[in-house]
């Protein structure tokens, strides 16, 4: 997000220089304002700062596309007290309206985010943070009969006797169930 609204007054800095040069083109090469407005722009650009604001609903604005292909919409859900529930949902077409799976998990940062140190900023990810986690359950629901099989495959092979031999579409299959005890 971070890196986006840096592109995002970048290019508004851009388009106002742009804009100014159009202004004082049509005053008669007046451009004063213009000139003073730069400025600020200018200035305001070394002042973004990075909002830590990680609390609430995330969700994807349109069909996003990960390297494999893969075609996806997120759902994240992230509480107050670092506890999170995220849903990703896979389908087999660039416009997502082919439902393949989805996979739920729920659980928790550790440290809660609020409580992370300035180390768990990203390297990759500008304004982005690394944090530790555990997932408490991670649940599986394929929604056709290929993606069934395919998920029941992968899940054997990793947990042999964890789950139903056979998966069917629209059932939730759940792949990791962990309680802490004290």
């Amino acid at each position: 997000m971070t890196s986006s609204g840096g592109k995002t007054i970048a290019s508004f800095s851009v388009f106002a220089s742009l804009l100014c040069a159009a202004v004082a083109a049509s005053e008669g090469g007046h451009s004063s304002y213009c000139q003073i407005r730069q400025a600020d722009i200018l200035r305001l650009e070394a002042d973004v700062k990075v909002s830590r604001n990680y609390k609430g609903l995330w969700v994807s604005q349109k069909c996003e596309i990960q390297p494999g292909p893969r075609f996806q919409v997120r759902r994240y859900h992230i509480f107050r007290n670092g506890h999170f529930h995220l849903i990703r949902y896979y389908y087999l077409d660039p416009w997502c309206t082919k439902p393949d799976y989805s996979i739920s998990a729920i659980g928790y940062f550790v440290p809660p985010p609020e409580k992370a140190t300035s180390s768990a900023d990203s390297w990759v990810v500008p304004g982005g943070m690394e944090l530790d986690y555990i997932l408490r359950k991670v649940i599986a629901v394929p929604f056709t009969v290929q993606a069934a099989e395919r998920l029941s495959r992968k899940v054997k092979s990793s947990c042999p006797g964890a789950v139903p031999s056979s998966w069917k579409p629209f059932k939730k299959y759940k792949v990791l169930a962990y309680e802490e005890r004290a």
